[in-house]
């Protein structure tokens, strides 16, 4: 069986990911994927059993990086397939703010880093946002921030110096980023570490050609892709490793 050969990057000192994570939104049925949402729902919500045969696939194949909404059903699909594989992914992982469990699973699965939500990024709430900061510092948790609106959230990042690592939509049609060359010149100045999300803009977006424009950007450090069947992972993964490898 042949391998993914993703290759690592460091988003900040001590913190090193693959440049390639599973993504979990088809995983919750998210509703930027239109109509798909409803059998994503029915596909991985109500049978989360599926997640787990992905993850165990991309686990064999060398696919190690998952960006994990810590949802409940979704790790325990993480820690089965790494049960199964022998595997220990590299977890990115994002804090959910409406699950009483989600930071157990955090600490559970030893995340390399943990991500405020953009839920609460995005109010600008500097105390809330920093409530959720140091709760995550107190567990001794590396931690970075979401944003889903980069062209109000970024400035305000850098205004209070709040992270080194950001997660934030990024893609060559600027779906989900509002005016796309301003959000790309505010990452592009920030000095962050982006880790782009949305970058195959839902689907709308040939996978070769999303890749392709992402691993362009200097400052784009790693992306998670949502991957919705072992087919769509030997797809996505086989082609961010050429495009990579060409890189190199």
């Amino acid at each position: 069986m042949n391998t993914f050969s993703i290759p690592e990057i460091y988003l900040k000192k001590g913190v090193k990911v693959p440049r390639v994570l599973v993504g979990s939104s088809p995983f919750i049925a998210a509703g930027q994927f239109g109509f798909k949402s409803y059998d994503y729902y029915h596909r991985f919500v109500l049978n989360p059993g599926n997640i787990v045969k992905i993850l165990e696939y991309c686990f064999k194949k060398g696919a190690i990086g998952v960006q994990l909404l810590t949802y409940s059903f979704i790790a325990r699909a993480v820690k089965e397939a790494s049960r199964r594989t022998g595997v220990k992914p590299i977890v990115v992982a994002t804090l959910m703010p409406d699950d009483e469990n989600s930071l157990d699973w955090v600490l559970k699965l030893d995340s390399a880093i943990t991500l405020v939500h953009a839920s609460i990024v995005d109010t600008h709430d500097l105390e809330k946002i920093l409530n959720q900061i140091d709760l995550l510092k107190e567990h001794g948790l590396e931690y970075g921030l979401v944003t889903h609106e980069p062209l109000r959230t970024v400035p305000f990042i850098k205004k209070h110096r709040l992270t080194e690592v950001l997660m934030a939509p990024v893609n060559k049609q600027g779906i989900f980023m509002g005016d796309r060359d301003k959000v790309l010149a505010l990452y592009r100045d920030s000095g962050l570490s982006i880790v782009g999300k949305k970058v195959l803009g839902a689907g709308r977006i040939p996978v070769k050609e999303a890749l392709e424009y992402v691993f362009s950007l200097d400052f784009v450090k790693s992306v998670a892709v949502g991957i919705a069947s072992i087919r769509e992972a030997e797809e996505t993964l086989s082609t961010a490793c050429s495009i990579l490898s060409n890189k190199e």
